[in-house]
């Protein structure tokens, strides 16, 4: 992904951060949550998070009920996933460049869900703050959102939801950037 021309810092890009709840890992899982939002620097703008209705017949897992404070009541009112798919992708088309730059942590995770909403045309370029904190600070014993929002300092809530955690990632990204921008990487 080539995120900027090299003479433009990475923290001027404006970039789409995303996060997805689960019952599951794909391809098991079905997706509970999404959230989005636009961010430059530390300005978040247009953030939004969706419940996403389950498929006929599936339900929460206690546990998955448990970490993330989503009910089967509260699922009642959730959106159709290609609705919400159709909101996040008007906000990425608004991006410069195309395929919008996206910042999603632990991407592995989302993309599965994300490329099935997509149903063949994916317009998201992804970056995965896990995986770029895992090179730039190899002696942290872990780099799960969590760890990296805390090592940065910044707490996250203790309910796994997407609004808390498109937060945490749009700040360990703006703390990412930093660290990338000193050692002269753009792309």
């Amino acid at each position: 992904m080539v995120l900027v021309s090299p003479s433009e810092p990475l923290s001027q890009l404006e970039v789409l951060v995303v996060d997805c709840q689960a019952t599951a890992a794909a391809p098991r899982g079905h997706l509970l949550e999404i959230g989005w939002a636009r961010v430059l620097g530390t300005t978040i703008t247009h953030a939004h998070a969706s419940l996403i209705a389950l498929p006929d017949g599936e339900q929460i897992p206690p546990a998955v009920a448990r970490i993330t404070g989503i009910s089967e009541q509260m699922i009642r009112s959730a959106v159709d996933g290609r609705c919400a798919w159709r909101e996040l992708t008007d906000q990425a088309a608004s991006l410069t460049p195309q395929p919008a730059p996206t910042v999603i942590h632990f991407a592995r995770f989302e993309q599965p869900f994300l490329r099935t909403l997509a149903a063949g045309v994916f317009p998201l370029d992804v970056v995965c703050t896990r995986d770029i904190a895992r090179r730039l600070l190899p002696n942290l014993p872990r780099c799960s959102l969590r760890a990296l929002a805390g090592y940065f300092g910044r707490a996250v809530g203790a309910l796994r939801r997407s609004a808390d955690h498109v937060d945490a990632t749009a700040f360990v990204w703006h703390e990412l950037v930093g660290l990338l921008d000193r050692h002269g990487v753009s792309t």
